[in-house]
């Protein structure tokens, strides 16, 4: 049975920022301050890594990797008995993780004693359906935005504002805005995924609701020019955690089709320490 150790990378190792570069290619972006553990077999050669955000109580595991060639060969397992190993002899008392809803990821964290816990509710609905809604097409689809820009429209200060609000890793291609001035008047952030348009922040000021229906004007005018008809078999979802989002979506719907529920993402979690 192939063996593994698991070794902490120095913080000055050039070896960090090639793993962080990793990362990013599969479009996880980690905070600099991360701290990364390698695995490595008996040949030395590298077969997976991990990235952690230490805390005094609570270690989050950023990002676990396995590379493709040392998969079923129990080296995911290895690989986090090596995590929960370091982070117990650095003092850290227990350990958490936030996970895509894949199976294999699912099954290793509970064979390992993991507790698992499903995230954030999210709504999700159909472009096919929004083509039949009176509400949509009558406010949003085939209609110009009046106010809203996208990030490359905005200037100097505004884009401060909303790396202020958001992070600089996470101003998409696919953001809208609206702004008066250099304040933030409403703000739509998305992902593009294979199905569907993602949904990940959403701010508008309370008094100026309108607004946001101009954001998603200008989405649905750069999906339409990206897809075409190709945008009715896609799916526009919310994870924003935000209580306007199941409303909005039965609105965006007409009310006729319920917004389809289900979980994007699970927590799992286990406590380093014996209490008993």
């Amino acid at each position: 049975m192939m063996t593994m150790r698991v070794f902490r990378v120095d913080p000055k190792d050039k070896k960090k920022k090639e793993l962080r570069a990793y990362a990013a290619r599969m479009h996880y972006h980690l905070p600099e301050d991360c701290e990364y553990l390698v695995a490595a077999d008996d040949d030395d050669v590298l077969s997976g890594f991990a990235a952690l955000l230490p805390d005094r109580d609570v270690t989050d595991i950023l990002f676990l990797y396995v590379f493709e060639s040392k998969r079923r060969k129990h080296a995911g397992s290895m690989l986090l008995r090596g995590i929960e190993d370091a982070v117990r002899e650095a003092g850290g008392r227990s350990l958490r993780c936030i996970m895509p809803a894949e199976d294999n990821l699912m099954t290793l964290f509970t064979r390992d004693g993991y507790g698992l816990f499903p995230g954030v509710t999210e709504y999700a609905v159909s472009f096919g359906t929004l083509y039949y809604s009176k509400l949509y097409r009558k406010h949003i689809h085939g209609r110009s935005p009046k106010k809203a820009k996208t990030l490359g429209e905005c200037t100097s200060a505004q884009k401060r504002a909303l790396e202020t609000l958001l992070g600089k890793e996470e101003m998409t291609g696919l953001l809208s805005a609206v702004f008066d001035g250099a304040e933030i008047m409403a703000v739509l952030s998305c992902e593009a995924f294979t199905k569907g348009i993602l949904v990940d922040y959403m701010y508008v000021k309370k008094e100026h609701p309108e607004l946001l229906l101009d954001c998603f004007r200008l989405l649905d005018s750069k999906l339409v020019s990206v897809y075409g008809e190709r945008m009715s078999d896609m799916m526009l979802s919310f994870s924003t955690g935000n209580d306007m989002e199941e409303e909005l979506i039965k609105s965006f719907s007409g009310g006729l089709i319920p917004p389809q529920k289900y979980t994007r993402e699970y927590v799992a979690v286990k406590n380093l320490i014996d209490f008993t």
